[in-house]
């Protein structure tokens, strides 16, 4: 895999925890879907991955796709979601790896644009934090980070219960709209 420890590098620069793989593989369609349905993946969530950090702590990256690197060695730092929606996992995944490119002036290839617009542009803000904090909050603790991203956003708009965010943020909503509902409540 191109630049990893570079990569690597920024990365534990801007979210303060390593990312931890044990390998980074290149392969092709048929590998990366054979990968991700082990790990419990549909097909109708495997087509357009460029990449995948895996439960075995292997980094797999689609042949001629290889800038998504950045993208997965953020996730490997602990950016999963575990205790926040997929969706909303992956938006500060990428919001965070355009915060390393930027700064450490990487190239670098944007995913996700609609949940990235969704936290830069109001998840962070109506949680009082930047992307580079927000990212470390759910890197340092993935398995509580709904349920602390959720109390952030209480403690700052405290007409909303930490319960109430939770159940527009955490694991399973596959949708933005509640959160969407709850953040034109506290414009």
């Amino acid at each position: 895999c191109p630049d990893t420890r570079k990569l690597a590098s920024a990365v534990r620069q801007m979210l303060g925890k390593a990312p931890s793989y044990k390998d980074c593989k290149v392969v092709n369609e048929g590998h990366l879907s054979q990968v991700m349905k082990r790990h419990g993946w549909k097909d109708q969530d495997i087509k357009q991955t460029a990449g995948f950090h895996g439960e075995d702590n292997v980094i797999y990256l689609l042949q001629n796709q290889e800038w998504t690197l950045l993208h997965e060695l953020v996730h490997a730092a602990g950016v999963i979601d575990r205790d926040l929606a997929s969706w909303i996992t992956e938006g500060i995944t990428e919001a965070v790896a355009q915060a390393v490119a930027h700064k450490g002036s990487i190239s670098h290839h944007g995913t996700y644009p609609k949940y990235v617009k969704i936290v830069r542009n109001r998840l962070a803000p109506a949680a009082g934090i930047s992307i580079p904090e927000l990212g470390r909050l759910v890197a340092t603790q993935p398995k509580r980070a709904g349920r602390h991203l959720a109390d952030l956003l209480h403690t700052r708009h405290p007409s909303i219960s930490a319960a109430t965010w939770y159940k527009a943020i955490g694991p399973g909503v596959v949708t933005d709209e509640p959160l969407l509902r709850l953040l034109r409540k506290v414009k």
